[in-house]
């Protein structure tokens, strides 16, 4: 049987004895597999025929599952659903913290976990948004305001700004933003946890 899909047996049996640090380590494996800067999605479906409430009801069960191999007793919200993508909310303020982890770190690796999960059992590529405690969007406010600085400091001197490192999925909402901006360009560099974004002012419509 392949490393993959022991990966995904393990969460079929709440009582196999898997390590929080063994299945971060996997997580981390697989992010390097499946990391990818595009922002492109696969074809369009609408939401009907994409989300079910099966799938539904399959993450948040698994969700569950993953905390509690990870020693986390949560409660587990639905928020909401939008055309590829399912939102769901830990709630438990005594783990907080290390729910979310460094930067987000941990809280990453059970979103991603949980996507792939869902991705292998119903075969369609959803993505998984997961919060707690409402550290998405503190986090994401203060992207932002260092996306807003970086393009005037791009506007201004028409360098290059650099930005700081971060995962894959700010990467691409950074991108996205700068999608917005007819005037900017963004692109990734560097490996691993180096990985970041260069945003650039456009000459003649094109990158400097």
């Amino acid at each position: 049987m392949s490393e993959k899909k022991s990966f995904f047996n393990f969460l079929k049996n709440p009582l196999n004895p898997i390590s929080k640090e063994e299945a971060f380590q996997r997580s981390y494996a697989l992010e390097k597999q499946l990391e990818e800067d595009s922002f492109e999605t696969s074809q369009q479906q609408n939401e009907e025929s994409l989300i079910t409430k099966d799938m539904m009801d399959f993450a948040k069960t698994k969700l569950g599952e993953l905390l509690k191999l990870c020693g986390f007793e949560s409660q587990i919200k639905f928020l909401k659903k939008e055309e590829h993508i399912l939102y769901f909310e830990i709630v438990n303020e005594e783990d907080i913290g290390r729910i979310i982890g460094k930067e987000g770190a941990t809280l990453e690796a059970f979103q991603l976990l949980l996507q792939r999960i869902v991705q292998q059992k119903f075969g369609i590529r959803i993505h998984i948004h997961l919060d707690s405690g409402d550290y998405r969007k503190r986090n994401w406010d203060r992207i932002q305001t260092q996306v807003q600085q970086a393009f005037k400091t791009a506007r201004e001197s028409g360098e290059k700004v650099d930005l700081e490192p971060m995962n894959a999925s700010n990467r691409r909402m950074i991108h996205l933003l700068c999608k917005e901006q007819s005037d900017m360009y963004s692109f990734s560099v560097g490996k691993g946890e180096n990985r970041h974004i260069v945003i650039e002012k456009k000459t003649n419509g094109r990158p400097s």
